[in-house]
């Protein structure tokens, strides 16, 4: 699961990438898009138009997702879920049910601000679902070596 409090760290592009790459693998997998924006949604159905690419099933679910999730997770060997980014019901009851959470993070101070909330959303998550493992995953890195952001 991609979740992440502040929009535009990069949830749906790395969710639809992961999706996409797992379908390339030939690997068992469906899209799960809780965010009202339906970006994911709109990438599978845009996906849909070229047949030469592998399919990638998705849905679109929102308020409490856990039931879905932990169907999904029955039918299929990998459920990649993008959700809205912010704190919500979506994200709160998805975590309860995930297995691996990544948390985008943009290299800017407005983005690690949100970790000392976000590491509290995990903590009572993680009530209902002790199993679950945590991974920040830096996004929109500059390749400038001028650009000092990711040391800092």
């Amino acid at each position: 699961m991609l979740c992440s409090q502040k929009g535009g760290s990069g949830k749906s592009t790395v969710a639809v990438n992961l999706a996409s790459f797992l379908a390339k693998m030939k690997k068992d997998c469906v899209l799960v898009d809780s965010d009202m924006q339906k970006t994911a949604s709109t990438w599978a159905m845009d996906r849909e138009a070229d047949e030469s690419l592998p399919k990638v099933y998705s849905i679109q679910k929102q308020d409490n997702i856990r039931g879905t999730l932990l169907d999904m997770a029955r039918r299929y060997e990998y459920v990649v879920v993008d959700s809205p980014g912010r704190d919500c019901r979506e994200m709160r009851t998805g975590i309860t049910a995930a297995d691996l959470l990544i948390v985008p993070l943009k290299c800017s101070q407005p983005d690690l601000d949100t970790l000392p909330t976000m590491k509290q959303i995990i903590e009572e998550a993680k009530d209902f679902n002790p199993k679950v493992q945590v991974k920040t995953l830096l996004t929109m890195v500059s390749t400038n070596p001028l650009v000092t952001e990711k040391e800092e």
